[in-house]
């Protein structure tokens, strides 16, 4: 086995390049189409599907590393999907741009049959859909879903046979769908749901209403007064929940907030700032692999050739933001990021995808043996450096859900046959120390 014996300036040097470099954690996934993909759904670490333009449907069994296509129809712009397990999944379509459609599927995203129509507002376009939310799914099993479409909320328990539609209790604001109409935010589990929005009478009061028996009854909660107020995104569960935005004016105030906090079904509510990001953007999406951490997106249309877009993570229960520039086309319009275990899934145009891998780095420090790896991302050749005299009996490249993809005899290794992701170095010496690095291959 080769040895190499690393100069103390080359190791500084280099684990300097690797800590730089490893900042840089959005990988680009490989889908295969060219499509915009609005939505995704994660059933597991591993498995997981988007949906998008011209009625496409992808899956991954892999964590994303490849894709299939199940479905495509032309005709149809799938911009919701919830699956209830890997094969009974509902959809929100809309169809030359009047129609929107509930659509399900029984056998994994191979075939989807229409269960539920209805007319859109004055034949609406499609950014109406894709980039923002006149409408929203939930699936709680293979046979209850609840449906809200502009002020309308619908539910079925027969598996979309047949719906019924729920009265709110007040008059959502309908006046044109700009940053202060109807309802902006809901949760739905079991007996229990809540449903927020702006009240018709004045659009600066957003209105809080709960129901605890299926939605035929409901109480308002909560009305809050504001001089202006736009929801972003939200994030929560039946009682305990996180709204972004831009709220000012809270109690006669002329302070500006950008977080709304409940942990009692709001019966209270909270306002703070969260520092580090900018609600004030066409579109907002966030999720939460943990209550703790994260990722928030937002993207602008400012005009036909440019969109401006944003990736911010979080560790302390959305106090505070940081942005995460690196590894994907900030003029690329962001639809949609979902969490599994480990990773944020973002879903954008052109048939991209962006995964963020949150499990813990690997470094030096960790390790049996003091090494590295240059360079780091790679796109052909990287060789790894020892800082002491080392004889290697094994060196390996593992997926990054842990399958061995390739073994190598020395320690300068060509993976320009790989395709670009991240990877996981696993390397053993003879006596018996090991060294494990994460590599991006781009």
């Amino acid at each position: 086995m080769k040895k190499i014996i690393l100069k103390s300036l080359l190791l500084v040097a280099t684990f300097l390049f690797v800590e730089m470099m490893n900042a840089q954690q959005w990988q680009t996934l490989q889908t295969g189409v060219t499509d915009d993909l609005y939505n995704i759904c994660c059933i597991d670490e591993n498995t997981i599907f988007v949906c998008g333009q011209n009625g496409v449907v992808l899956k991954s069994e892999d964590g994303g590393a490849t894709w299939q296509e199940k479905y495509r129809n032309p005709n149809w712009e799938i911009f919701s999907m919830k699956f209830a397990d890997e094969n009974v999944g509902y959809g929100l379509a809309l169809k030359n741009g009047y129609e929107i459609l509930q659509i399900k599927t029984i056998d994994s995203g191979e075939s989807w049959q229409c269960v539920n129509t209805s007319a859109s507002r004055d034949n609406d376009p499609l950014e109406l859909f894709t980039a923002g939310k006149p409408a929203e799914l939930f699936v709680l099993n293979a046979d209850t879903i609840y449906v809200r479409l502009y002020e309308v909320i619908s539910r079925s328990i027969d598996g979309g046979l047949t719906f019924d539609n729920y009265e709110l209790g007040y008059s959502p604001y309908t006046g044109g769908m700009g940053d202060n109409e109807g309802i902006r935010g809901e949760y739905f589990e079991d007996n229990y749901g809540w449903v927020i929005g702006y009240d018709e009478g004045n659009q600066n009061t957003l209105r809080v209403m709960r129901t605890e028996d299926c939605g035929n009854n409901w109480e308002n909660i909560g009305n809050y007064e504001f001089l202006e107020c736009k929801i972003a995104a939200y994030h929560g569960d039946g009682r305990c929940a996180k709204i972004y935005g831009e709220f000012i004016g809270y109690n006669g105030s002329k302070i500006s907030y950008n977080m709304i906090e409940t942990n009692d079904g709001f019966e209270h509510v909270t306002m703070s700032k969260s520092d580090g990001f900018d609600c004030w953007h066409q579109y907002s999406d966030v999720d939460f692999i943990s209550q703790e951490r994260g990722c928030f997106i937002n993207s602008s249309n400012i005009d036909e050739l440019y969109n401006d877009s944003h990736a911010y993570i979080t560790d302390d229960y959305g106090m505070s933001w940081t942005e995460v520039p690196f590894g994907f086309n900030n003029r690329m319009f962001l639809y949609s990021v979902a969490a599994t275990n480990s990773t944020f899934l973002i879903a954008s145009q052109q048939g991209r995808l962006y995964k963020y891998d949150d499990s813990p780095i690997q470094g030096i420090e960790e390790n049996d043996i003091e090494a590295s790896v240059f360079p780091n991302p790679v796109k052909e050749i990287f060789i790894i450096h020892f800082a002491k005299e080392a004889d290697c009996q094994l060196i390996e490249i593992h997926s990054i859900d842990g399958r061995l993809v390739e073994t190598y005899p020395e320690t300068s290794i060509d993976i320009s046959n790989l395709t670009p992701g991240i990877y996981i170095l696993k390397v053993k010496t003879t006596d018996g120390k090991e060294y494990t690095e994460r590599i991006v291959k781009d």
